[in-house]
């Protein structure tokens, strides 16, 4: 009989045929033949992205090597499709490895050390003259 008249099949069933192993980006589950997750490229060893084969990934890999549909919170994506971990002066996220890639900085905890010179004077078009026998200055503009 042919590959799709068959009551049982010997090996692996795949969309209604019988065949001797299941085709490229599926996997064996039994003896049926499953597609794999929509971020492998090249093939996988079972459901999730993260059965992937190799680094054959159509989305994103984590440093693990796992596949991801999406970078995590607290990562960037590399033009190689890498997630790596944000500067750690990073609070939102960022899209690059920089502390200026940051789409928010982290608040600094640290105060500023305090200048031991008073500040500059402002300018005034008010002066002040002589004081009055009261002595209050008379102010003249």
């Amino acid at each position: 009989p042919a590959a799709d008249q068959c009551s049982e099949c010997k090996h692996v069933l795949h969309k209604g045929l019988c065949l001797a192993a299941c085709p490229v980006l599926s996997y064996q589950d039994g003896r049926d033949c499953k597609a794999c997750h929509s971020a492998c490229s090249t093939g996988c060893t079972g459901a999730g992205a993260d059965a992937c084969e190799g680094a054959a990934c159509n989305n994103y890999n984590l440093p693990s090597g796992e596949c991801v549909d999406e970078c995590p919170a607290g990562t960037y994506a590399t033009v190689d499709r890498l997630c790596q971990a944000c500067d750690p002066s990073c609070k939102e996220g960022c899209h690059g490895p920089d502390v200026g890639d940051c789409n928010q900085m982290i608040e600094s905890t640290s105060t500023r050390p305090r200048s031991s010179t008073p500040p500059a004077p402002t300018t005034s078009s008010t002066l002040l003259t002589e004081p009055t026998t009261a002595g209050t200055p008379t102010v003249s503009e």
